[in-house]
């Protein structure tokens, strides 16, 4: 949700900007500051959850206006037809159902319940489209004289209309006369129910039941979608209830509680298609650097008499991408899942071309018989799960960063929204519920929510297999949130302990600290020493944003490791992690746009390589590239290092033994993505050149210089 009303929030702000642009060329005064809003419905929490979110969005113009509960819409939304060349809008009418669950935590291995939070209340919803307007006869209309133009649309609009026919005489013809019988519209139900007891409560709904009574003057119910656990959806009684709304509605089954908890679902493809099969032609380069992730061959749910029932009775278990057309009616069904297949296909035909066009793989090949060994004697890794910045695209996901260590243990270095089931992907030999619990620290380097949005999805499914929490370290206001959230969603609460960033800050004042205080914070770095082998945490202030924060490691298995998060160049940070083993940081910008990227307070590529060298670090890795630049971003200038930078993508895999060749592959990677198909991102976003450059001539533009 809270990435939802971002997106929401920033697509509107580009839109009303664009269209002030278009106004003030009319010489157009009447400009409005205010932006449109969204309107949420949800269940008893809902606005507290929302009024969370204050901690680390803001949005001010956008309203977000939210109705708890039993809601019916009087005025109808209006949606976008999703109809090939027509912009035409219709409108929703949105109702929905409240139940009341029980407490299921006492309920955690039973087969006939879902472990939810302590929430009191859930919803069900019903979408119900406008009536329908029938058939325009147009030869009908020609048989009886009627002149094309605007007596046709008064017909469609349901009104008589009088016209002078062809003898001279006056003509009355009503509209039903060339028009076809409507429809009252067409429903479609959302139905969560996880357990019995919610169940039984929508059995006995009003608002349900109607649509079973068939009256000729009711919308048609056209598909229900079931939100439920496999084996309360496969019940007979369920099976009963679900008979009595007619043979002609279709049914759909979601598995809320796929088996053995695997989270993200492993049998099952992925829509992120380019992503994933950009992934595989990189390994295809280097398997040791690049991981190649699961693929759809790998997963497919096998078909057996478990799963048999689900698509019988008109029942269909619903699975990414399956697509079901509502409007227009001539067109109702379920959409032939050729064409996502069709969809993939194509992507990784035009890959597989690419890469041997390119002779991308020879020159890996060569460069990595030169030498470069990729030899590894320890166990440890780094998988980065998102490189791009603020908005995730086809290419990159938002920042996520998961360091193992040789016990196997790991700490995650931000968990932008996505992150876990990016890792997953890149684990296709590993156990789900082994990497979850293997994961015993969090770094949230700043409080955007690029970076931390995937903390809510860990917390919660962490959870789910133990009781141990893990060590939380972020900003103050991420706490603040989370202390919130949880009020709410009971299924994050003890699933972490807290440590502020700027306790373990360079700049921190522990002689003040009381006994207590000191106490529990030595006590939580022990547990990065005892489960990671961390012996120094370290936190340094940087210019961003309020709370933002760079850390330093000591004894990872790849020794000093530092991380920049979202930052200006910090001589501060070069300072204090001098001799660092390996830096990643952040790359937003390419060089020559040093102006977009100070008024952004983020770094091009050549500042941060200028970082690493004031650091003297070994090795440097590039990462949280605009989206600008979705696969290699240029570089105006070489490195005088002895390792050349490493450019990060997601899936890739480092290892103490490969960091060598994975920085010696970048020419083989250009040829795979040449510079012009890098480009092409959308300079919206930023100022232009000329304007960013005239805004650092502002005095006192920046009031955190004294972190840089």
């Amino acid at each position: 949700m809270p990435g939802m009303i971002l997106t929401s929030a920033d697509i509107v702000k580009l839109a009303v900007a664009e269209a002030k642009a278009s106004i003030q060329q009319q010489n157009n005064s009447n400009i409005t500051s205010n932006l449109p809003g969204i309107e949420l419905i949800g269940p008893t929490g809902t606005q507290k959850i929302v009024n969370s979110l204050r901690h680390f969005m803001r949005r001010s113009a956008f309203e977000v206006k939210v109705r708890e509960g039993e809601y019916v819409e009087t005025k109808p939304t209006k949606v976008k037809r999703k109809r090939k060349g027509s912009g035409s809008e219709s409108s929703l009418l949105v109702q929905s159902i409240a139940v009341q669950t029980d407490d299921f935590n006492r309920e955690k291995d039973s087969s006939k319940r879902l472990r939810t939070a302590d929430c009191r209340q859930v919803l069900s919803y019903i979408f119900t489209t406008a009536p329908i307007q029938g058939k325009f006869l147009v030869e009908r209309a020609k048989e009886l004289g009627i002149p094309p133009g605007p007596l046709y649309g008064q017909l469609k609009n349901g009104k008589s209309v009088t016209f002078q026919a062809a003898d001279g005489t006056s003509k009355t013809v009503p509209s039903s006369d060339v028009v076809e019988q409507g429809s009252p519209g067409v429903s479609t139900a959302i139905l969560y129910y996880p357990s019995i007891e919610c169940l039984e409560q929508l059995q006995n709904s009003k608002k349900l039941n109607i649509l079973k009574e068939g009256e000729k003057n009711r919308p048609v119910l056209e598909v229900i979608i079931h939100m439920t656990h496999r084996d309360l959806f496969s019940a007979s009684e369920t099976k009963t209830w679900r008979m009595e709304f007619g043979a002609e509605v279709r049914h759909m089954f979601l598995d809320v509680q796929p088996p053995s908890q695997l989270i993200p679902r492993a049998d099952v493809c992925t829509p992120f298609h380019s992503a994933i099969i950009g992934a595989a032609t990189r390994a295809k380069i280097n398997k040791d650097v690049y991981c190649c992730p699961r693929l759809p061959s790998t997963f497919i749910r096998p078909r057996t008499s478990e799963t048999e029932h689900t698509q019988t009775d008109s029942c269909t278990e619903a699975t990414p991408l399956l697509e079901y057309v509502i409007m227009p009616r001539s067109k109702r069904g379920f959409c032939s899942q050729n064409v996502h297949l069709s969809h993939w296909e194509g992507i990784q035909r035009k890959e597989e071309e690419l890469l041997l066009k390119s002779g991308a793989v020879e020159v890996a090949q060569t460069i990595l018989g030169n030498g470069c060994s990729s030899s590894n004697g320890l166990n440890g890794e780094l998988i980065f799960t998102g490189t791009g910045s603020a908005i995730p695209c086809k290419y990159r996901n938002v920042s996520g960063i998961y360091l193992r260590m040789e016990n196997r243990n790991s700490m995650l270095l931000d968990v932008g929204e996505g992150t876990i089931g990016q890792l997953i992907r890149a684990k296709p030999e590993e156990n789900e519920s082994d990497v979850l619990l293997g994961i015993r620290a969090v770094w949230l380097s700043h409080p955007h929510a690029d970076h931390h949005l995937g903390i809510l999805r860990l917390l919660s499914e962490r959870k789910r297999l133990t009781d141990e929490p893990l060590l939380l370290i972020g900003p103050p206001n991420i706490l603040s949130f989370l202390e919130e959230y949880q009020t709410v969603d009971k299924t994050v609460q003890g699933s972490f302990v807290f440590m502020d960033c700027c306790d373990i800050s360079t700049k921190s004042q522990r002689s003040t600290w009381s006994v207590e205080k000191l106490h529990s914070h030595n006590e939580k770095l022990k547990l990065l020493k005892t489960d990671l082998g961390i012996t120094s945490c370290t936190s340094v202030p940087v210019a961003h944003c309020p709370n933002a924060f760079a850390v330093i490691l000591e004894d990872t298995v790849f020794g000093r490791l530092v991380y920049s998060g979202d930052c200006r160049p910090s001589r501060s940070l070069a300072a204090a992690a001098h001799g660092a083993d390996l830096l990643i940081h952040e790359a937003t910008f390419a060089d020559g746009m040093e102006a977009e990227a100070a008024i952004k307070r983020h770094s091009t590529v050549g500042e941060a390589l200028g970082v690493a060298a004031q650091m003297n670090a070994k090795t440097v890795v590039l990462t949280h590239f605009s989206q600008r630049y979705p696969k290699v971003p240029p570089v105006a200038k070489a490195t005088a290092q002895d390792t050349p930078p490493i450019f990060a993508f997601d899936f890739m895999k480092l290892t103490p033994g490969n960091l060598v060749p994975a920085s010696r592959l970048t020419p083989a990677l250009r040829l795979l993505y040449p510079e012009d198909e890098t480009g092409g991102g959308d300079d919206n976003e930023i100022t232009e050149g000329q304007d960013a450059r005239d805004a650092l001539e502002v005095p006192g533009l920046f009031a955190q210089s004294s972190l840089l």
